[in-house]
């Protein structure tokens, strides 16, 4: 009896300090976010590629190309069931001609999309890693980003590194970064319910608990995995390309699955390799040609490391790696750029690769005004964030050569709007501070180089110095003075 009540009085106990951690584990929330935000953020940097244009073109369009599939399946379907219900009262005259195809025209599907037919939103990145994976997480913006690991690309042929390329789509798509993330964050509450499993007489409670909630994740991320399949192979389906590729990809992975079905988060890839298989039954086309040449051209290059930050280990094949390699050696290959820019129609996508070589090749000699120019060429033919970074970073050694201050404050704006899009990207703060400390403005230098601190090290007594500066001369009323104090709270929270 006297066990049974000092069991009750341990469980209310209990019960009480488990309510007072949980209410200050949901204030700690923010700081959880921010710290695993900054740890996503530093673990992308250290392993990221300097990967150039010609790498984020081809993954980009490849995106595109699902993106465009599948809006314009999207965009018919109403009509073809108007179509089926009007038959009768048409005296079952056919109209089918009347209406677009599901099937992508010659022009729709030609490598190079044009950005103004469909937009990419997603940010691609390259890994320096040899395994073969690609995957896609979401920022501190809520927007989603795709690393793809160098193995995939040296590792898999074209229709393979497609069919992942899709698969990793298919989780943007059908939303399953953000509902996982909200799953996870509803499971982090019972990992309060980790300290019964040491009570005796209670623990059975938390065995039952979090066993039920680990294996809930487990068949939801299974789930999410066969969704994502589906959306590949049917998206491979309306382009009219093989699928063959994720066929012999299940066909390697399930001779290497080792741990059964329900202790994996994603399915057998024996029943991925049958699901891929009733799809190559119906399949009629195939890739285009232009698209698995110039995957096997990137292929190559990667392989021998002629990109930015790669180790050289192979030697050139073709004029365009022998311009790589000349760059990557220090030499002013201008000469031969310029002749073989000549031979190269404009619009080609290598004539755009080979310009992103001249861009780089005019920034090392200093030479801004040409590497603007050559940097706006790229920006008419394909813009993403990276290009935008590289006109404003151009812009602004080109504005501090020539002491020009009016297009300096100009440049301002420009960098202010790009920061609002990714406050986290480090290189833009850097700099704010250099614009801040060309232009003289003592308490804005300090607002850059408290965010800059911030983002960078994540030192906070660095941040507090910086911000108690700024906040000294700015103008209350303006935007940093806000993002300052905003800044300021947060730093208190995470000392704390």
């Amino acid at each position: 009896m006297d066990m049974e009540l000092l069991m009750k009085i341990l469980l209310r106990w209990f019960l009480i300090k488990f309510n007072y951690v949980f209410r200050i584990f949901k204030s700690m929330r923010f700081l959880l976010a921010i710290s695993i935000l900054s740890s996503c953020k530093s673990s992308l940097s250290s392993n990221r590629l300097t990967l150039d244009i010609e790498f984020r073109m081809f993954f980009d369009n490849i995106i595109r190309k699902s993106n465009l599939a599948n809006k314009k399946i999207q965009k018919y379907k109403h009509i073809n069931k108007l179509k089926k219900v009007n038959i009768s009262s048409h005296d079952n005259k056919d109209e089918t001609k009347e209406y677009p195809s599901n099937k992508l025209t010659k022009q729709e599907n030609n490598f190079y999309t044009p950005k103004e037919q469909s937009k990419n939103k997603i940010r691609i990145y390259g890994d320096d890693s040899t395994s073969i994976n690609a995957y896609v997480s979401i920022n501190h913006l809520g927007s989603e980003y795709m690393v793809v690991h160098k193995g995939l690309i040296e590792k898999c042929t074209a229709e393979e590194a497609i069919a992942v390329i899709f698969h990793e789509m298919g989780h943007v798509k059908k939303s399953h970064i953000k509902q996982s993330i909200f799953k996870i964050s509803k499971a982090q509450n019972y990992k309060l319910l980790m300290p019964t499993l040491l009570i005796p007489g209670i623990n059975i409670l938390g065995m039952i608990v979090i066993n039920g909630i680990y294996n809930d994740l487990m068949m939801y991320s299974q789930q999410q995995e066969v969704e994502a399949d589906s959306y590949a192979l049917q998206t491979l389906q309306k382009l009219n390309w093989t699928v063959s590729g994720s066929y012999k990809l299940f066909k390697k992975f399930a001779e290497n699955d080792k741990a059964r079905d329900y202790f994996s988060s994603h399915p057998s890839s024996s029943n991925r390799q049958k699901m891929a298989f009733q799809y190559l039954k119906k399949e009629e086309g195939k890739i285009p040609d232009e698209i698995i040449s110039h995957y096997k051209a990137l292929q190559s290059r990667i392989s021998k490391g002629l990109y930015i930050g790669g180790k050289r280990i192979g030697k050139p094949s073709n004029e365009y790696e022998k311009l790589w390699e000349g760059y990557l050696s220090g030499r002013d290959i201008s000469k031969s750029l310029v002749e073989f820019l000549q031979k190269l129609d404009e619009n080609s996508p290598m004539y755009v690769c080979s310009t992103y070589i001249k861009f780089l090749m005019e920034l090392r000699l200093e030479n801004y005004e040409n590497a603007l120019q050559s940097i706006q060429i790229i920006n008419q033919k394909f813009s993403d964030r990276e290009v935008e970074f590289c006109i404003l970073y151009t812009k602004f050694h080109s504005y501090k050569k020539s002491k020009n201050t009016a297009k300096m404050k100009n440049l301002e704006h420009e960098l202010l709007n790009y920061k609002n899009k990714d406050m986290f990207d480090v290189r833009i703060w850097s700099l704010l501070c250099s614009l801040y400390d060309f232009l003289g403005n003592r308490s804005h230098f300090y607002y850059a180089k408290a965010y800059n601190e911030f983002v960078s090290s994540g030192d906070i007594y660095k941040v507090n110095q910086f911000l108690k500066k700024a906040l000294d001369g700015l103008n209350k009323n303006s935007i940093a003075f806000q993002e300052c104090e905003y800044l300021q709270s947060v730093s208190r929270k995470a000392r704390v």
